[in-house]
């Protein structure tokens, strides 16, 4: 919505729309990193099918069995399969996914933190805080200041 705002030629709103471009990307390149070992071409398939289960269905109440059916194996074979391939659990991976997404919408929208926690798959907003806290060393409000969020004034 900010970039929309910059819409002239002037030179101020040029540099205005590359900076907000750039934070843009910044956020795209703080996706959670797996590390990367070599195995099976079917494991990977399936893990990489769980991840974008993942990443699809994040803001919704999904547990390994529910992912399991999506790439149709055993939830413990593909809790082996995946902490095998990524070196973190399932559970652990959904987590920090939904963490950065909330970090992400933190940094870019004025959203509550329980609109956050909700959005992101969290249904009590103190469970979320806790987590991100866990994670992220700060509370998502002193996330947020440290990040020094401003929000256009929309009038």
């Amino acid at each position: 919505m900010e970039m929309l705002e910059h819409h002239s030629f002037h030179m101020h709103d040029e540099y205005a729309l590359q900076s907000l471009l750039y934070q843009f990307f910044s956020i795209l390149a703080d996706r959670p990193k797996l590390p990367k070992n070599q195995k099976s071409a079917n494991e990977n398939e399936y893990v990489r099918k769980a991840i974008t289960f993942i990443q699809n269905h994040y803001n919704e109440q999904i547990k390994l069995t529910d992912i399991a059916a999506f790439v149709s194996l055993h939830r413990s074979y593909l809790s082996t399969i995946f902490k095998k391939e990524t070196g973190i659990s399932i559970q652990q991976y959904l987590t920090v996914f939904r963490l950065s997404r909330a970090a992400e919408l933190l940094r870019i929208t004025d959203l509550t933190i329980e609109q956050i926690a909700q959005s992101c798959g969290y249904h009590d907003p103190l469970v979320f805080s806790k987590n991100f806290k866990k994670q992220m060393d700060m509370t998502p409000t002193e996330y947020r200041k440290s990040n020094n969020v401003r929000f256009a004034d929309p009038f």
